[in-house]
C-alpha cells in the first residue's frame, strides 16, 4: 500500500493496530517517558514513527457574524521529555507545550506546529521543512534559561509572527521562510545563515520580552545574556525591512554588496538584494 498523507493521518483513528499504538504514545508523553521503551513502536527509515500522528485537542467555540466556529484552545503540556530520532511528518502538534524538553534528531515536514509553547527546550539536528510555526513562542526563558536551536534547519515554513527570549541560535539555516514579524527579541545568534527572501523580523542586543510573572525568585538581569552576531551570513538574502536594535553590533554580519538602512525609533532597518 502507498503511504499517501491521508492514509498517514487516517491511521491513527481507522485502524486498530495505530489506535492502541495512539493510545500508548500519548500516555508515555505525558509521563515523561522515552518513546523507543514503547514495545513494538513503528520505525520508519531508522526514525520512530509519527508521521501523520495528531495530538488532542481541546476546541472553543465562538460566534462570527451570527455562526458558531471553533478553534483549538489547547493540547498537551509536555515537560522534561527526550525526544530523539522522530519523524513528525504531516503531524499535527499545534498548541503544544514543552516545557525543558530536548529534541534530537527530528523531522517535522508539512507539519502543523503552529501556536506552540516552548520553554526553555533544545532543539539539535532538527529540520522544519514547509512547516507552520505561525504565532509560535520559540523557546522563552525559565529564569536564566532560554535554551538553544543547534544545527536547525527552517526551511520553507512560516515563522511569521513567532516570539523568542534568549535562546541560542548556532549553525541555523533559514531558508526561504516566512519571517514577516518574527521577533527573535535577544536571540544570541552564532554562525547561521539566511537565504531568500527575509522580511521584518527583529533582532535586539538584549532581551526585552517578558512572558512570566516578574516575581521576586526570577528577576534577571537580561544585560548578562548578549546577542553577538557571529559570523551571520545574509549574502543570499533578499533583506525587507529587517529590524536590527540600535545597540546591537553588526560587525559579525555579512551582507549583500548594497545594502539601504533607515532609523526608526530604536532601530536601523536594513534593506538589500542578494
Amino acid at each position: 500500500m502507498r503511504e499517501t498523507k491521508q492514509y498517514l493521518i487516517d491511521r491513527w483513528t481507522n485502524i486498530d493496530h495505530w489506535i492502541v499504538i495512539y493510545g500508548l504514545v500519548i500516555e508515555t508523553l505525558k509521563k515523561g517517558r522515552n518513546l523507543a521503551d514503547i514495545s513494538g513502536i513503528p520505525m520508519f527509515n531508522g526514525m520512530i514513527d509519527l508521521r501523520g500522528i495528531s495530538f488532542p485537542k481541546e476546541y472553543t467555540d465562538y460566534l462570527y457574524k451570527g455562526k458558531f466556529k471553533s478553534y483549538v484552545g489547547s493540547s498537551l503540556t509536555l515537560k522534561h521529555l527526550k525526544l530523539e530520532n522522530i519523524d513528525f511528518t504531516y503531524s499535527d502538534i499545534q498548541v503544544t507545550k514543552f516545557k525543558h524538553c530536548s529534541f534530537r534528531n527530528v523531522i517535522f515536514n508539512h507539519a502543523n506546529c503552529g501556536q506552540l509553547k516552548c520553554v526553555n527546550c533544545e532543539f539539535e539536528d532538527v529540520i522544519f521543512k514547509s512547516s507552520r510555526l505561525t504565532y509560535s513562542y520559540l523557546n522563552i526563558r525559565s529564569g536564566k534559561k532560554s535554551g538553544s536551536f543547534k544545527n536547525v534547519k527552517f526551511i520553507k515554513s512560516l515563522l511569521n509572527e513567532t516570539k523568542s527570549s534568549f535562546p541560542v541560535f548556532k549553525n541555523c539555516l533559514f531558508e526561504d521562510c516566512n519571517l514577516c514579524g518574527c521577533d527573535f527579541d535577544g536571540s544570541r545568534f552564532e554562525d547561521c545563515t539566511f537565504y531568500g527572501k527575509v522580511k521584518s523580523p527583529w533582532f535586539r542586543k538584549h532581551s526585552k520580552n517578558e512572558y512570566e510573572p516578574n516575581l521576586i525568585f526570577n528577576q534577571i538581569n537580561k544585560r548578562r545574556f548578549t546577542n553577538q552576531m557571529q559570523n551571520i551570513d545574509f549574502t543570499q538574502a533578499q533583506m525587507d525591512g529587517i529590524g536590527f536594535s540600535l545597540d546591537l553590533e553588526l560587525m559579525g554580519c555579512k551582507f549583500p554588496s548594497t545594502v539601504r538602512f533607515e532609523r526608526m525609533e530604536d532601530y536601523k532597518i536594513i534593506w538589500a538584494d542578494s
